[in-house]
């Protein structure tokens, strides 16, 4: 209300209108750093650099990966499990002799 409005700026707080405001604009600020954090991995993983799995999650989930990159790093995925699949079985095979 007018009111509470007036007696807000008389003691010093924020109004209903400046704390959202506020919060929008930390809200742009958030998207514009994540945003920028997310352009780095980007260049990092293009330049063959290591990231880690949270890191390539974020890539995948704001949709940054060319298609020949998604095949690449699903290829990457699959050969990953195959190679510990094949891990599991030797271990397995192992302790039977």
């Amino acid at each position: 209300s007018k009111e509470g409005d007036r007696l807000r700026r008389v003691l010093g707080e924020e109004t209903r209108t400046e704390r959202k405001r506020r919060r929008k604009d930390e809200a742009r600020k958030r998207r514009e750093e994540e945003e920028e954090t997310a352009q780095g991995l980007l260049d990092t993983y293009k330049d063959g650099g290591k990231i880690s799995f949270d890191e390539f999650k974020i890539l995948l989930n704001r949709d940054m990966l060319s298609e020949d990159k998604k095949e690449s790093a699903d290829d990457d995925l699959v050969k990953a499990d195959i190679s510990t699949e094949e891990s599991v079985v030797t271990s397995e095979v192992s302790e039977e002799e």
